[in-house]
């Protein structure tokens, strides 16, 4: 489903407006029937070759046009809505004209339809200018049958059924005193519905504005969360220094049971410190970059080197394929930091006895792509549409900032991270970084 903003408002309404026009188009196999039967009716011992003309006419239109729809409604929204064309309302005036005249006129007994046609297209058009005119023209078109009905222009105007002649027998004040009925009618139809289509635009942008001023007050709060959780892991970053500077000192004095019991303290304390520095990192502005021209395979088989240890452990074992050189204008400490973001995660999603690889390529554009794919149970629906939101992770002691991290810093750079499913199962990070610039290439130990 859209997002609905003020920039799209008109074409969200008008949707939704189709929509229920879909809807209320199914009454055509009620209309269609009983329409047909008041004209067959009007033909009955009719020898007005005209009439038979008009009604047969609209009567093949119709029957074409019923196609055309129940074709369309395979694929309903590959066509554009009929009311979009500012012609197309204004333009319906004129069968309608015609299939009146064909049914007696300003008497005919289907003349209501226009009522309810300016109210239903005053509701859907995109504007009161559309609105007025088709009124306009449908008063006029009333005006016009009056004039006919009148002054017997057509001697034969009635169909026989209701008794022939140019009009029913009524005075001619009345005719007009029915004319004149028809056209406030109208008007006030036209109103209705500019009334009614206005009312609802008004209710939609007052909820924009209060759904607009909510999300400001969220981000705000949001903003303030974020720095008081900067200022919480800074503050608790130095006694917790302490701490494992003291797991030191005790550490030379214990030994057996005790020993290996200090071990795991200072294991857990560098795993806090490691969760603190990643929220003074995300809750900080990203620092100036210090591009250097770096080769890329160098530093992933560096990044590599640092996590040996954990793959052996796992039984996992890393890859590092370049075909050509790959060069990119970059921040290494920076980028180094979003490798080893990716590289954890991969490791944690690959099942024993597999592989972590590194692919990179240079693109027709120039950039520098890196890709890490492991063969892990891949990316859940569910995480894929929050991936790099603030506190998104699958892992059970997991911050959930170093994807969004990560991404941050590669937008810093003009790149980009993501993450997909690849066909050969698991999940393939791509990092894009701008390419190689005139310069001499930075070796990175």
């Amino acid at each position: 489903m859209a997002i609905i903003t003020k920039d799209n408002i008109e074409e969200v309404q008008m949707r939704i407006m189709h929509q229920r026009f879909e809807r209320f188009s199914r009454a055509r196999w009620i209309f269609v029937p009983v329409l047909a039967a008041v004209l067959m009716m009007t033909l009955i011992g009719d020898r007005s070759i005209w009439r038979w003309g008009i009604i047969g006419t609209f009567a093949v239109l119709s029957l074409a046009r019923l196609s055309q729809v129940l074709w369309s409604c395979r694929k309903p929204w590959s066509r554009p809505h009929k009311y979009r064309e500012k012609g197309s309302p204004i333009l319906a005036i004129i069968p309608m004209g015609c299939l009146l005249i064909a049914t007696g006129g300003a008497d005919s007994p289907i003349l209501p339809i226009v009522l309810v046609s300016c109210f239903f297209i005053g509701t859907l058009s995109p504007s009161r200018g559309l609105t007025l005119s088709f009124a306009l023209s449908a008063a006029g078109l009333v005006v016009l049958l009056t004039l006919v009905s009148a002054l017997g222009w057509i001697p034969n105007l009635m169909p026989a059924l209701f008794g022939g002649g140019s009009h029913l027998a009524q005075p001619r004040a009345l005719l007009i005193a029915k004319a004149v009925a028809y056209m406030l009618i109208l008007m006030w139809a036209a109103f209705a519905a500019s009334t009614v289509r206005d009312v609802f635009r008004q209710m939609l942008d007052e909820a924009l504005d209060a759904r607009d001023e909510v999300l400001r007050g969220n981000e705000t709060h949001a903003r303030e969360l974020t720095v008081l959780s900067g200022e919480l892991a800074h503050e608790l970053k130095n006694p917790l220094a302490n701490i494992k500077g003291l797991a030191v000192l005790v550490s030379r004095d214990v030994h057996g049971k005790g020993s290996e019991r200090i071990e795991v303290l200072q294991h857990e304390i560098t795993r806090m410190e490691e969760t603190l520095q990643e929220f003074l990192t995300f809750s900080r502005p990203l620092s100036p970059l210090s591009q250097e021209q770096v080769d890329l395979p160098r530093l992933c088989q560096s990044v590599v080197s640092l996590h040996e240890g954990m793959a052996y452990a796992r039984h996992v074992t890393f890859s590092v394929s370049a075909p050509h050189p790959v060069f990119a204008s970059c921040d290494p400490r920076k980028v180094k930091q979003i490798l080893i973001n990716l590289v954890q995660n991969a490791l944690d999603a690959a099942p024993p006895s597999s592989k972590v690889e590194f692919v990179l390529h240079t693109a027709q554009d120039g950039a520098a792509h890196v890709e890490i794919r492991d063969h892990g149970p891949g990316l859940s629906e569910d995480i894929r549409a929050r991936l790099f939101q603030p506190g998104a992770t699958t892992k059970e002691r997991g911050t959930g900032l170093g994807l969004a991290l990560a991404r941050g810093l590669a937008r810093q750079h003009g790149g980009e991270l993501s993450l997909d499913n690849w066909a050969d199962g698991g999940c393939v990070a791509t990092l894009r970084l701008p390419g190689k610039k005139e310069a001499r290439p930075r070796e990175v130990a």
